[in-house]
């Protein structure tokens, strides 16, 4: 869905374009109700509604009208790709009046952090972020676009050490790079966007507060320690997209006790779940094949409670494969297992 840039005060708030234009305070009511139709979705709140075309470019027109009676200088606000110069003094009525109609303008979005520094790629069509650069913000919220283009990594130890509490990663970034959050050990708020295919060696190594409970499906490489030390880990899914864990990509989190794999899954290397100690649940419900394990910390059996879910079909053929290296009494079928 679009967004609407407003600069205000010296901040930028990214909104999306809808919340501005709606009729009432409780958007999702309005979309399920006199939006509702066919010929749009909108995205709000993981719920996606099926509005009326129609009605929904009468809205945006309108707050286009609306911006074009407070034209002038001083401030802009793009919609959509067209930028609208207006007046500063009338723009500052109009995010009040907004403001006392929707509540805080942050509510709807997040304000884009100041200061941060990038790096254009090789083929010229997208930019990295390099460097934290003179930013101070503790809720990190990284662009969509810079200079006009997509922000599509954020590079190697960007954030390494950084205090940040939360950050918001865009749709954009399809690759986070080694080190890229490493020990941000404040860092308790983040998602992990659909967007990101790649997740590299040390990305958030011993980010002690990262609380995250999903792998996207779009992410095919989860690398070496990636989320080693994450002691904040209690649960987590990884997406269908995953191929390979690498070596220690989980290694010491220490409250890691579920874990549930996708379905693509075919190799778990070294050592990826040694020292998590608490893991009583290795869920495999959704595996189509069996993954090929390095070595016998790959998947870490630490006691008699710990339990591997398999598919009943892959049942026999799995305790085969994986051989000595665990307890037959070590393995669930899926039809069989009873959830805690």
């Amino acid at each position: 869905m679009a967004k609407i840039n407003i600069p205000f005060n010296g901040a930028d708030y990214l909104i999306e374009e809808f919340a501005l234009t709606s009729a009432t305070t409780d958007l999702q009511s309005h979309l399920s109700t006199s939006m509702s139709g066919t010929g749009a979705t909108i995205d709000l709140g993981g719920n996606t509604y099926n509005v009326d075309s129609t009605k929904l470019t009468t809205e945006r027109n309108a707050f286009i009208t609306h911006l074009e009676t407070i034209a002038g200088t001083g401030s802009k606000v793009t919609v959509g790709d067209v930028e609208y110069g207006v007046d500063s003094n009338k723009m500052s009525a109009a995010v009040t009046e907004l403001e006392a109609t929707f509540g805080n303008l942050a509510a709807w979005g997040s304000v884009e952090s100041k200061g941060l520094e990038y790096t254009l790629e090789s083929d010229g069509k997208s930019y990295a972020l390099t460097s934290v650069g003179t930013c101070e913000d503790t809720n990190i919220v990284i662009p969509r676009l810079h200079e006009g283009l997509p922000v599509t990594k954020i590079g190697n130890r960007v954030f390494m050490h950084n205090q940040m509490t939360s950050v918001v990663i865009p749709d954009t970034v399809t690759t986070i790079g080694v080190y890229a959050f490493g020990y941000c050990s404040k860092l308790t708020t983040l998602i992990i966007p659909d967007s990101i295919t790649y997740i590299d060696n040390y990305a958030f190594y011993e980010c002690i507060g990262l609380t995250i409970s999903a792998i996207p499906n779009n992410v095919t490489y989860i690398g070496n320690y990636a989320f080693a030390k994450c002691s904040g880990l209690t649960d987590i899914t990884i997406g269908d997209g995953v191929e390979t864990i690498s070596d220690r990509a989980f290694y010491a989190c220490s409250n890691l006790k579920r874990v549930v794999f996708g379905s693509n899954l075919t190799t778990i290397r070294d050592d990826v779940f040694d020292g998590c100690y608490n893991i009583d649940i290795y869920d495999f419900r959704r595996a189509a094949v069996i993954p090929t394990l390095r070595n016998t910390r790959s998947i870490f059996i630490f006691d008699s409670n710990d339990k591997i879910i398999v598919p009943d079909e892959l049942y026999e053929a799995w305790i085969s494969k994986w051989g000595s290296n665990y307890e037959t009494e070590d393995y669930v079928k899926a039809s069989e297992y009873i959830e805690a």
